[in-house]
């Protein structure tokens, strides 16, 4: 298998892996409201306790971000309800 087919498989893998989360998400979400803020939350805490000298910060930010984005994609979330409390 060449680079190019293997990162091909990895790309497929990790979108279907973000399709599978986010129906979870929802599905968790119908079962507990409120799961999915709560879960935004903990992650806001947890991105605010790394500390700025860590190594590989901004790949680790990048990481809150896309967690951040997965949590909205699924319409439980409003844009302005992750924030730290």
């Amino acid at each position: 298998m060449t680079l190019e087919q293997q990162l091909n498989e990895a790309r497929v893998k990790s979108a279907a892996c973000g399709y599978l989360l986010n129906l979870l998400l929802q599905r968790a979400e119908v079962l507990k409201p409120g799961l999915v803020a709560e879960l935004a939350h903990a992650a806001v805490a947890d991105q605010a306790g790394v500390h700025p000298a860590t190594p590989n910060k901004d790949f680790i930010d990048q990481i809150f971000a896309e967690t951040t984005k997965m949590l909205r994609l699924t319409g439980a979330l409003p844009n302005e309800e992750v924030s730290r409390r």
